[in-house]
């Protein structure tokens, strides 16, 4: 085997081993979900004004779920570049990502 098909090897070893761990978290993201929306559907003694918060921390967990996912993805995509992959030499490099605040 060459280096380069060694180093693509490595890469995508590693990125299906996020990729798997990063399901089972949120996996375990939507259970706890799950539980905090049953507990809050049997709780009527709470107010809504302290359903809303725990609703809005779901909502923002999800959110940082898809955006910690993506600085990964585009990690990778830049390192299978790097590695010469067939198919990414063909399409060029992928493009900078931009952060905004």
């Amino acid at each position: 085997m060459d280096q380069m098909n060694i180093a693509q090897r490595m890469v995508d070893f590693y990125k299906m081993s996020f990729d798997h761990t990063l399901i089972v978290m949120m996996v375990l993201g939507d259970q706890s979900t799950r539980i905090l929306s049953t507990v809050l559907d049997q709780a009527a003694q709470r107010p809504d004004q302290n359903r809303k918060p725990m609703k809005d921390w779901v909502q923002v967990s999800r959110t940082g779920m898809g955006i910690f996912k993506k600085a990964p993805d585009d990690s990778f995509t830049n390192l299978a570049y790097s590695c010469g992959t067939p198919a990414f030499q063909k399409a060029g490099p992928p493009p900078i990502p931009v952060r905004t605040r």
